[in-house]
């Protein structure tokens, strides 16, 4: 009889291979990570209220128009993309919290589609998820990933373009393959949500330039111009892009600086790659370390910084970090290049905007692929000394240590208050809701942020060192009132804290909160009181300049003088007219009247002749 065959035992599945897997532990990660770093409080920043403010004008029909301020004219700084998915999902609900947990559902999607990207990168499903677990607890895209802020979104649609690409690469029928399609229609609408995204656009063209691909460049080159097309004319139609125009500025907080010229533009580099080097490169990965950001905000406030600003080592952080991510872009075997243009044209934006602008936020839409590209120089370094061959690669998730802080950075934030120096202003505007007029209109440093909690129209003053310009602009948004803050800008002290101070007799207090040696102030403006005419005086860094020339002065009891001044007294010939239309005719010497030329009548008739 023969011997039955004896069957062998089938090996047992790898969990790896699992299609769904990865998706559902890195889905379970965040919603852990998220629940402990959600921060309900709204975000200081002005930006956020702005977009909030656009968002809302959208959804309720108002057109893509500034509705907090007292023209409501067209917004031309902001791209449409985020107030438009605002709007959409304020459908549901218009609630702050609420469009924030949008932000975090956004990072949600983000890792996903990260590690599907990774994985069609690398061919290696382990390590593809231990990236893209990495990417999850940096705690600089967690930060914003609770803020109503374009860069979560942006990450968004912007993988979703890649990954898109990758998988049309995947036809050489691309014109048959919906997915093109779908991609090119996303990689306007990402545009359109950061206009800094034209780096991946640029990435994704040089891509297919390099790698001879004619006709896809072709037709990507022109689908994304045609659908851009609108918003730039209608940019052009209200007179440029304002955005643009800060870039070329020398100093977009000091406009009276000019437009930055060859050198400057040179010496801006030069400022930018230290600065990154020394600080955003490391913070970029470990957000808790220590810098002292008060030393780049000088420019912002006034404050000069002598001590170190940054830790020791730093530097050295930056260079070593630099290092891994080239060796990691170089060891590459799919998308080198485009990996390599996009992470380059990133940076040579970044490199070129203004030094005023500093900070992890803007380097934040690079940052996963600055992990990825890191992960790949550590991991051919191990290859070089013949170590990852024998390593698993879930191994690298011990890099998610180094990480571990910036998570737990994040999670104390969500129990702090608010600054004292913010915490009054935000006091301010809500007293504004409670005792203003529905019809006030209140000039102040962050209209947006006002708006949000105070409810009235708003405006913000000129940066003009010229009283008349600046008394102008108040009159014409028919200002009421002024909030003096606490918090720290530069220009505030610069441009309208001496106005008020040459001009008193237009203010009167209406409130006042005080923490500390912080002061906070709530003025009524009256525009039919005090000085408008020549001045003359020193009038940088917030001198106060004095009342100089001819000129017109409307006192509170009803009297008007019309004549000269001289160091903030009448001297010279000027006509006083009293309450009842008397008008006195004479000449005026230190501020008092030293000699009657003659005196009429409102009627015109002549009371008197010296």
């Amino acid at each position: 009889m023969a011997q039955s065959k004896k069957a062998e035992p089938k090996a047992g599945k790898s969990i790896w291979e699992n299609k769904w897997f990865p998706y559902i532990i890195l889905t379970l990660l965040w919603a852990i990570i998220y629940a402990i770093v959600f921060n309900t409080k709204l975000n200081l920043g002005g930006d956020n209220a702005v977009y909030y403010i656009l968002g809302d004008a959208l959804s309720s029909s108002e057109g893509y128009t500034n509705i907090h301020n007292t023209n409501m004219v067209p917004n031309n700084h902001f791209p449409p993309g985020y107030p438009v998915l605002l709007a959409f999902f304020m459908l549901i609900s218009k609630k702050i919290v609420f469009l924030k947990f949008v932000s975090g559902l956004f990072f949600l999607g983000t890792i996903l589609i990260s590690f599907r990207i990774f994985e069609i990168l690398l061919e290696n499903r382990k390590l593809a998820f231990v990236i893209a677990a990495l990417v999850l607890l940096n705690g600089n895209l967690l930060e914003y990933s609770s803020i109503m802020m374009s860069e979560i979104p942006y990450l968004f649609f912007g993988s979703l373009t890649l990954l898109l690409f990758m998988l049309s690469e995947r036809n050489d029928h691309f014109l048959k393959d919906w997915r093109f399609w779908v991609m090119l229609a996303v990689a306007s609408f990402s545009f359109h949500i950061r206009t800094a995204g034209i780096a991946l656009i640029g990435g994704l063209v040089l891509y297919l330039l390099v790698n001879r691909k004619w006709l896809k460049f072709g037709v990507f080159s022109i689908g994304f111009g045609l659908l851009g097309l609108p918003w730039f004319l209608r940019g052009q139609s209200l007179g440029g892009s304002s955005y643009l125009n800060q870039l070329l500025q020398v100093n977009p907080y000091r406009p009276e600086d000019g437009m930055a010229t060859f050198g400057d533009f040179i010496t801006r580099l030069t400022y930018n790659i230290t600065r990154y080097f020394e600080v955003e490169i490391p913070r970029s990965f470990f957000p808790n370390k220590t810098v002292e950001y008060q030393y780049y905000m000088r420019e912002l406030t006034g404050v000069e910084i002598t001590e170190d600003h940054v830790s020791q080592g730093f530097l050295m952080i930056g260079i070593i970090l630099f290092i891994l991510m080239v060796l990691g872009v170089y060891n590459m075997k799919k998308y080198r290049s485009f990996v390599a243009f996009y992470l380059i044209g990133s940076a040579t934006i970044l490199l070129l905007w203004p030094y005023v602008w500093f900070g992890t936020r803007f380097i934040l839409t690079i940052i996963p692929f600055m992990i990825f590209a890191a992960v790949l120089g550590v991991q051919a370094i191990l290859q070089k000394i013949n170590i990852d061959s024998k390593l698993n690669p879930i191994a690298y998730i011990f890099l998610g240590l180094f990480f571990v802080k910036g998570v737990k950075a994040e999670a104390e934030k969500t129990d702090g208050e608010f600054p004292p120096k913010y915490a009054d202003f935000i006091r301010m505007s809500e007293y504004a809701d409670a005792y203003l007029p529905k019809d006030a209109i209140v000039l102040n440093r962050k209209p947006g942020l006002f708006y949000i909690n105070g409810h009235r129209k708003t405006t913000k003053f000129p940066a003009t060192f010229d009283y008349n310009e600046m008394r102008a602009a108040l009159d014409s948004n028919g200002v009421t009132h002024v909030i003096v803050d606490a918090m720290g800008f530069a220009d505030e002290g610069r441009y309208l804290v001496p106005f008020i101070q040459a001009n008193l007799e237009k203010f009167t207090q209406v409130q006042h909160f005080q923490t500390g040696d912080l002061h906070t102030y709530l003025l009524e403006y009256h525009n039919d009181r005090g000085y408008e005419g020549e001045w003359g005086g020193p009038h940088e860094n917030g001198q106060v300049q004095v009342k100089n020339g001819k000129g017109l002065y409307r006192f509170p009891d009803g009297r008007i003088f019309d004549g000269h001044w001289q160091n903030n007294k009448k001297e010279g010939e000027g006509v006083l007219t009293l309450k009842d239309g008397t008008s006195i005719h004479g000449l005026w010497t230190n501020d008092t009247l030293a000699e009657t030329h003659f005196t009429l009548t409102a009627n015109g008739d002549t009371l008197r002749t010296e």
